[in-house]
């Protein structure tokens, strides 16, 4: 199977994307070639079967009004449109990341081309250009029931690629109770509220928003709690990496809630900071079974190497 994996971006550095530098190394095992699409090229160390073109914008600067916004989406696409084209004889297979709108606009010519079109997409929103790339697609993944709300036989729940390597088992942590956060401050995070819970319960959260990937398993093993409230509705990957280096999670994700190590909590600063006091008082972070078994279920539901095996499956099933 040749692949062309088109996504944000291939950079071990990135705070947020950094982690798909693994699923390419992963689907590289497996592969005979992948060949990458990507919208902003960072550090990366990828085996000899894998061929990355960037569109280019880590070389734009993002200066000017509309009209150059504008000219610089429209070189992105045109570049897209060529490499997609030109490279069409070393790939069978297509793998778009989390980006519908790609599928949107080769999508139709994929398909007439007899390449198998996959979408991976975990989040709550529901727009048009997601219906579309759907509809284009042959496969959708997602990471749960709740990360893909397009109702389509086309859906596969696969669960989150959480790399278990990099993020081992901590022994409980020592010292006064560390409570962290991870993610870009947004408003769907709900920060405010994590900050006033905590401040309620007589804590102090420490919110971690911009970290090249690679640091946070080392951020992890020294944490003692992991607040979580993001409104979105679908299964993040970060307090799954919280959970798989064993800390405890606090969360308003009823589906997260239901892992070992997890408790769930209203959306309110009320509620919240009673689940941290409660969290406190126990020491929950000190319960080494309670550690392991929080492992042991992301690693069932959401080990990067299950993840991989599956998503091929699913591509020699549409054969």
């Amino acid at each position: 199977m040749k692949l062309l994996v088109v996504t944000q971006t291939i950079d071990l550095d990135d705070p947020v994307l950094g982690f798909f530098h693994r699923w390419v190394e992963e689907l590289a095992k497996r592969l005979e070639h992948i060949e990458v699409i990507c919208l902003s090229l960072g550090r990366h160390a990828l085996p000899a079967n894998v061929r990355v073109h960037s569109l280019g914008k880590e070389t734009n600067h993002q200066q000017g009004g509309m009209i150059y916004h504008t000219i610089r989406q429209l070189r992105y696409a045109a570049r897209f449109g060529w490499l997609m084209w030109s490279e069409r004889s070393r790939y069978d297979s297509v793998l778009v990341h989390m980006n519908p709108e790609y599928i949107v606009l080769a999508g139709w010519l994929w398909r007439l081309l007899d390449k198998s079109v996959g979408l991976w997409y975990t989040h709550g929103t529901v727009s048009l250009r997601l219906r579309i790339a759907v509809f284009f697609s042959n496969v959708v993944f997602t990471a749960s029931e709740g990360s893909m709300r397009v109702v389509t036989a086309k859906k596969r729940v696969m669960g989150h690629g959480i790399d278990l390597a990099q993020f081992p088992l901590a022994p409980p942590p020592v010292g006064e109770p560390k409570l962290i956060t991870i993610g870009r401050a947004s408003r769907v995070k709900r920060l405010g509220l994590l900050q006033t819970a905590a401040a309620t319960a007589g804590q102090k959260l420490t919110v971690i928003e911009s970290i090249p990937h690679a640091e946070i398993p080392a951020i992890l093993a020294s944490t003692h709690l992991f607040l979580h409230a993001s409104a979105t509705g679908s299964l993040d990957k970060a307090p799954l990496e919280a959970l798989a280096t064993g800390v405890p999670v606090i969360t308003t994700n009823r589906e997260l809630a239901k892992a070992p190590g997890a408790t769930f909590a209203e959306p309110t600063a009320e509620a919240f900071a009673e689940a941290i006091r409660g969290a406190v008082e126990k020491r929950v972070w000190a319960d080494t079974a309670r550690r392991e078994a929080a492992r042991g279920w992301v690693e069932r539901n959401h080990d990067l190497t299950h993840l991989i095996p599956a998503i091929l499956t699913s591509y020699e099933n549409l054969a």
